[in-house]
């Protein structure tokens, strides 16, 4: 609801969204995000990964939208790992610690959960040289490989079941 109430609000034709993931109950909403943004959205449906991969490197921000909400804030978003690997910068919203992410590593923008706030930012982005932009994908690129590689991730587990294990093993744990 966000995107496309930033999108309503920013107007530019140069502006255009890839929205993929639509099934056959979204018909409705797909006829009204056509009938109202025209060419400035191109509508996709559910696709096979390697098409969904294809499509995704063909754009120039990759985007996130989350609301702001309790559950959320500790609910981490797989995409953004999937995303940052695919060396693109990321857009997301400050309410979870994606944004941590975005601005240590400053490989995307990171706006509001707010449609005037998003618009904000997507103009931002459509202001932003490309050399910049591909800089933003390296980093991007960099920090999934330093945070979400499955030799990390699996080294971190291992960390964390061996700390378990050696709390038990001296006691502590009771």
């Amino acid at each position: 609801g966000n995107l496309v109430e930033a999108l309503d609000q920013i107007g530019d034709p140069k502006i255009r969204l890839l929205m993929i993931g639509f099934d056959s109950e979204d018909e409705p909403l797909k006829r009204e995000l056509s009938n109202k943004f025209g060419n400035r959205v191109t509508l996709v449906d559910r696709v096979d990964r390697p098409t969904l991969v294809d499509m995704l490197q063909s754009v120039g921000v990759l985007i996130i939208p989350r609301f702001d909400h309790p559950a959320i804030r500790h609910a981490f978003p797989t995409k953004f790992a999937e995303y940052a690997a695919m060396g693109r910068p990321i857009m997301v919203n400050d309410v979870d610690e994606t944004a941590q992410f975005v601005r240590e590593y400053q490989c995307g923008f990171v706006a509001d959960p707010t449609p005037n706030a998003m618009a904000q930012v997507i103009r931002q982005i459509s202001e932003t040289p490309s050399e910049e932009l591909a800089g933003m994908g390296k980093r991007a690129r960099k920090m999934a490989e330093e945070n979400f590689s499955w030799d990390i991730i699996g080294d971190e587990y291992a960390a964390m079941v061996t700390s378990v294990v050696e709390r038990y093993r001296s006691g502590s744990s009771r």
